[in-house]
């Protein structure tokens, strides 16, 4: 029987699938002078855009440091069961939405269609693509974790932290493939102090002084940066850099949470329901089709019926209506096709053990094939 997540650290996952959805409901781009998310603007109402616009990357370290969390706990090794269900769940809503943007009459291009139909080789999602490969290589990093001493662990921890989140926060680096050695990083950091600091992650005092100077110094970060950046031009464009998944400040403010919430614990089933599909939630709201072609439409409309001065409510509100129109469809999706793919992914990975077997029996001549 399945152990019941705890309810405390479930709010985790729900505050980040919230933040992320209302990111992914700022408008990219407009017709609009002076808006670009990206860039400095001492327009207040812009200003408070471009913090809206970076919340999704705080729920993404969320998820992380949750995962990283509670993987490096595990002595399981990777499911290829859950690989092979998010592989394939997230083709079947991509399919959909491929399907619904051609019946709504769009035209579009065969480059798009084939990203459509391969939608993790290609990133739509770019957080799923580089979780999968994150969590098929955890097992080696715990592997690692467990050879490794106090000091050996906290050695690796520090370089790796030093290079991706002083390093490259500083010089803003072009994340590309280093998504996937934060991803690393992180899991060592986090693994470290779950490890050998229990001072300090049992300690309520300390963490929520952690949460509030986080957010604090979250806040005076994106202000200072984008009044410099009104009289410097090396910060155009670059403002959401500052704060992408190697942010320090966020990886803070993410420990300090999971922290807090490992020191209360309940069950609440409702609660629970809802932080398992997150990842629903997550591919069925943000898909490049919908953000490409829908989405800029949503805008227009608001924009010639209300007037630039109301979009900030207007983007709660699609945030709010996305929110709840993927957690139906991903309920639903759940207890239908999801089912499904649940047994097929259960038949693929009995095939995938039953060849590894196979293969260790002619490797080693053990009939077990242990």
């Amino acid at each position: 029987m399945a152990v019941e997540r705890n309810s405390a650290a479930e709010w985790i996952k729900i505050l980040a699938i919230v933040l992320v959805v209302i990111t992914h409901a700022v408008p990219d781009a407009m017709n609009v002078e002076g808006y670009d998310n990206l860039s400095p603007t001492d327009n207040v109402n812009f200003f408070f855009i471009g913090l809206l616009s970076g919340t999704g990357l705080i729920g993404d370290v969320l998820f992380l440091t949750c995962s990283c969390w509670y993987l490096s706990g595990s002595n399981r090794g990777a499911s290829v069961k859950k690989i092979c269900y998010m592989i394939i769940t997230v083709f079947i809503v991509s399919v959909i939405w491929l399907v619904t943007v051609l019946a709504l009459g769009y035209d579009l291009s065969a480059g798009t269609i084939v990203r459509q139909i391969f939608p993790t080789l290609f990133q739509n999602n770019w957080y799923i693509s580089y979780y999968l490969v994150f969590y098929a290589i955890h097992p080696l990093l715990n592997f690692l974790i467990n050879r490794l001493d106090k000091l050996g662990h906290g050695i690796l921890a520090g370089i790796l932290f030093v290079h991706c989140y002083i390093l490259m926060w500083i010089t803003n680096t072009q994340l590309g493939v280093n998504k996937l050695l934060i991803f690393v990083a992180a899991y060592f950091a986090v693994s470290w102090i779950k490890r050998y600091a229990a001072a300090f992650t049992s300690s309520k005092k300390a963490n929520i002084i952690l949460c509030v100077c986080s957010v604090a110094a979250y806040l005076i970060f994106k202000t200072a940066i984008n009044f410099i950046g009104l009289h410097t031009d090396y910060f155009d464009g670059k403002m959401l850099g500052y704060v992408h998944i190697y942010c320090p400040i966020i990886l803070a403010f993410a420990v300090s949470l999971i922290n807090l919430a490992n020191m209360k614990h309940y069950i609440n089933r409702g609660v629970n329901h809802v932080a398992s599909l997150s990842m629903l939630i997550y591919i069925i709201h943000r898909n490049v089709l919908f953000a490409t072609y829908i989405q800029p439409r949503y805008y227009e409309w608001v924009i010639n019926s209300f007037g630039i001065e109301y979009l900030i409510p207007f983007i709660f509100l699609l945030a709010a209506i996305l929110f709840a129109a993927s957690f139906a469809l991903g309920t639903l999706y759940k207890f239908t096709l999801g089912r499904a793919v649940n047994r097929l992914s259960e038949m693929i990975e009995r095939l995938f053990m039953r060849a590894v077997k196979k293969y260790r029996r002619q490797k080693t001549g053990d009939p077990s094939g242990q």
